[in-house]
């Protein structure tokens, strides 16, 4: 159920969300500075990040 939840919000296959790692949020908010509105509202930036097992040339999703 967790899964199906999770495809709906995210947008991603079921394939991909069944390869999230432990911990598949990392923060950037180094990269984007939030505006006024989003940081009064506790708002912020994330990367999702997942494995790629089929890709045997492709590098890190970090």
């Amino acid at each position: 159920m967790r899964i199906v939840m999770l495809q709906a919000r995210l947008g991603r296959r079921i394939s991909e969300v069944r390869m999230l790692d432990r911990d598949p949020l990392s923060a950037l908010n180094q990269l984007t500075r939030p505006a006024e509105q989003d940081a009064v509202d506790g708002a912020s930036v994330a990367r999702l990040r997942y494995q790629q097992t089929k890709i045997e040339q492709a590098g890190a999703t970090s």
